[in-house]
């Protein structure tokens, strides 16, 4: 189970014997392999101040952790990831930074059991539904909710981008353009006809928990409980009257970027409150196939079978090969989930 494991940072600037307000928030998750100290010596290359390393948090779902924090001081935002705080704000911000990392290392033994409880096949009953059930049901309903409007308003950022891109347009100061190859593709029944012998050879039969997922009852209106999404309409809405507007200069394209910033900020915070409801509803679904009128989370033992791809490339390469086929060269255009700007604005460096 992936549980998001790292350290939240807090680097200073020192100016003379004391230091200045600007505190940059930031992470350093444990699958990179770096440590704060050597973020904090990357953000010094470029900046005339002496930076310090004066707090560190370790946490699980370090992204989520990081995001609420950035949401919650957006008020004190300086540029990108520099916030300004005095000392009592800033210590105000690491003791809600370890308040945040508690909460959800609270979370870890819900996670533990709702893993347990998936490779477990449900019984054919339901269990009852309870005002906890119902509340968790509205969570997951909103964090969808907010999940959605992000991912229309990012495929609407993406084709206005790739339009300019199409028209000449240098936009590589908000998206990364790329040209892939043909994506690759094994055809299975084009290997069956040309090699049945091998196809019968290499079939491999697995039994595993067959499951559609977790699936709540669809709910007419969204509830007040859990993350709302007024933060992600107002952003949404914000982006795709930018995009109607149609300015194509460099500086309408990075305003409009600032805002696809702002909203995918959100990301983390619905993806941690989808993934906490669906854990506690499972746990409270227990081994039953569901919760009355909450959600249906049926398991069943299944015999699947089905032909081992990586066997047969491994070993009868040239009959694999045989049966790839090359889709056509594709340029994606994808807006950039960090700002190429500085850190801070040059109004705000001082010699």
């Amino acid at each position: 189970m992936e549980l998001g494991r790292g350290v939240i940072y807090f680097i200073t600037e020192q100016d003379g014997a004391g230091r200045t307000d600007y505190v940059k928030i930031g992470l350093v998750g444990d699958a990179e392999g770096r440590t704060s100290l050597a973020r904090m010596k990357e953000h010094q290359t470029g900046n005339p101040r002496q930076l310090q390393l004066p707090h560190e948090v370790e946490t699980v779902f370090v992204t989520t952790v990081e995001s609420r924090l950035h949401n919650e001081y957006a008020a004190r935002r300086v540029s990108g990831e520099w916030f300004k705080f005095d000392d009592s704000g800033l210590a105000s911000a690491v003791d809600r930074c370890r308040a945040l990392a508690e909460e959800y290392q609270r979370e870890i033994p819900i996670l533990e059991e709702a893993e347990r409880l998936s490779a477990i096949p449900s019984t054919d009953d339901l269990a009852a539904e309870t005002p906890e059930s119902q509340a968790w049901r509205m969570k997951h309903a909103a964090a969808s909710r907010g999940t959605a409007i992000l991912d229309e308003a990012t495929e609407r950022l993406k084709d206005y981008f790739k339009h300019l891109h199409g028209q000449g347009v240098d936009v590589r100061h908000v998206a990364k353009v790329s040209e892939s190859q043909g994506k690759r593709s094994f055809d299975s029944d084009a290997f069956m006809a040309l090699y049945p012998e091998l196809w019968a050879k290499y079939q491999v039969t697995s039994t595993k928990i067959s499951s559609n997922g977790l699936r709540p009852t669809p709910l007419r209106d969204l509830p007040p409980e859990g993350i709302g999404v007024d933060d992600a309409a107002r952003l949404s809405e914000r982006l795709v009257a930018g995009v109607e507007l149609s300015d194509s200069s460099f500086e309408g394209l990075s305003s409009l970027h600032d805002t696809y910033l702002e909203l995918i900020g959100l990301q983390p915070l619905y993806a941690e409150q989808k993934a906490l409801a669906s854990a506690h509803l499972k746990v409270l679904c227990g081994e039953h196939s569901g919760i009355e009128n909450v959600c249906t989370w049926k398991r069943t033992m299944k015999e699947e079978t089905k032909l081992d791809e990586a066997a047969i490339k491994e070993l009868h390469n040239e009959q694999y090969l045989a049966c790839v086929t090359v889709g056509n060269p594709v340029v994606t255009v994808n807006p950039l989930r960090r700002s190429r700007s500085i850190d801070r604005p040059l109004l705000e460096q001082k010699p």
